[in-house]
């Protein structure tokens, strides 16, 4: 355009001469002289049009400037942002589409995957814009979930680490961008400077809900296993474990007799008396029989 506009005032300038001459040479109502006039009327149309387009281009260049310079300040922080979003279960970073979403939220969809794309392709000429989505990704959470939610904790907390980003940012942009307005995109507005209370109600109400699922799991549990049968009592007389089992071992040692019941024995080489040599041969032929036939306890 400004290769055109100064081709079109050399040709303007030309056709002001031929008009001079005409007018000069013939007359003013001569009908070259007319035809010179339209010329230079004409040329002067064009090159009105020339200057107004190139207003408009430098406007756009400067715009274009303004948003490449923007874009290339404001990128750390949206890479803040995404990576603690990343760490955080990524709830922000693509679109929403629960229904019912676009019906409560009061702005409109907003994600980090949008505000990215409009820093790659120079979409922001204004810090306000850019504040303005970073600050619907927690308002419009905050109107679908409801104030003490962990979304919008997590949300304010991505922007405060924003926040800190930009604000290491801030020489860069004054000396890249003389004369914009860069405020905060923390706090949002209607947050106060922290919101360590939001945070501590959320995190209150998040153990009540943990308690409560933990007691539903045991009850539930509870019910699906019937409770254990008392002991019963076994015929000689003790307990036997639940569900009936192996009867406990019992041992039972012989009682010395008295001497009145002691049948005499043959008289042999031992010196033991006889009830000692009694047990003694009980004694063996239960070691034998146990031997044969091994109790497995």
């Amino acid at each position: 355009h400004a290769d055109l506009l100064h081709d079109h005032r050399r040709i303007y300038g030309r056709c002001e001469k031929i008009y001079t001459a005409s007018v000069n040479f013939n007359s003013a109502s001569n009908s070259i002289t007319r035809d010179a006039a339209r010329l230079v009327e004409a040329a002067e149309g064009v090159i009105q049009k020339h200057l107004a387009d190139l207003k408009e281009l430098e406007i756009e260049v400067r715009e274009w400037t303004v948003a490449q310079a923007l874009s290339e300040v404001l990128m750390p922080v949206y890479g803040t942002m995404h990576t603690f979003d990343k760490n955080h279960q990524s709830l922000f970073a693509a679109p929403v589409k629960m229904a019912g979403y676009a019906k409560k939220i009061s702005r409109k969809k907003m994600d980090l995957k949008t505000i990215h794309k409009k820093l790659r392709e120079r979409m922001y000429t204004r810090f306000q814009d850019f504040a303005y989505d970073c600050h619907s990704l927690v308002l419009n959470a905050l109107d679908y979930w409801g104030a003490d939610h962990q979304y919008v904790v997590v949300g304010l907390d991505m922007l405060q680490n924003g926040q800190r980003t930009l604000d290491a940012q801030r020489e860069e942009i004054k000396n890249r961008l003389p004369g914009m307005a860069v405020d905060s995109i923390y706090p949002p507005p209607g947050f106060g400077a922290d919101h360590e209370d939001l945070r501590r109600r959320v995190q209150e109400k998040n153990a009540i809900v943990e308690r409560q699922h933990r007691e539903n799991l045991q009850a539930i549990a509870n019910q699906a296993q019937p409770p254990l049968p008392p002991p019963q009592a076994s015929p000689s007389g003790g307990m036997t474990p639940h569900g009936g089992g192996t009867p406990s071992l019992r041992i039972s040692l012989p009682r010395r007799p008295s001497s009145s019941s002691m049948q005499p024995l043959p008289p042999s080489g031992n010196s033991l008396d006889p009830w000692e040599q009694q047990h003694e041969r009980q004694q063996g032929a239960t070691t034998n029989s146990s031997q044969q036939s091994p109790m497995i306890l």
